[in-house]
């Protein structure tokens, strides 16, 4: 059984994708690299705080998508067993960096701050790689399909 998503669907995923990663890599950018030297030390980059608003606009929006996904796309597909190593992958990457993200936020002590700084960048700039592995192995299954009243339903990965 075929179950396709409209187009603008994917578009939001792309869309949100992008703007929570990107505005995620110019903040680290900005933080670590664009850091400004005045007569008084260093003092953050003006555009620093703007990025960190714009990555929790987009993290909230991106929280927002993986609710609606699981409501339309993967509760579906995992019954079918559709795409299940990638698309948990997926999910685990997500889980991971809302948790850590969730971390950063409200985490009483500062000791915990640096590692739960680093594993949140770390697993959030691997995130394109889940992402596309998920986009990859879909288009590729996908392809090898015969269509119409041929086509098979079968268990896929």
């Amino acid at each position: 059984m075929k179950i396709s998503a409209p187009l603008a669907s994917y578009w939001t995923v792309y869309a949100v994708s992008t703007g929570v990663w990107l505005s995620g890599v110019l903040w680290l950018i900005f933080h670590y690299y664009l850091v400004r030297t005045t007569e008084f030390g260093p003092t953050p980059h003006p555009l620093e705080h703007w990025w960190l608003v714009a990555h929790g606009a987009m993290a909230f929006a991106s929280l927002w998508l993986m609710g609606f996904l699981w409501g339309t796309h993967v509760v579906k597909r995992w019954r079918l067993r559709q795409h299940r190593k990638s698309g948990g992958t997926l999910f685990a990457t997500m889980a991971l960096l809302i948790f850590t993200g969730y971390l950063l936020y409200y985490l009483p002590s500062d000791d915990w701050r640096v590692p739960t700084s680093i594993a949140h960048w770390v697993i959030g700039l691997a995130m394109p790689l889940a992402l596309t592995a998920h986009w990859w192995t879909r288009a590729c299954l996908n392809r090898d399909e015969p269509k119409g009243p041929l086509r098979r339903s079968t268990d896929r990965y």
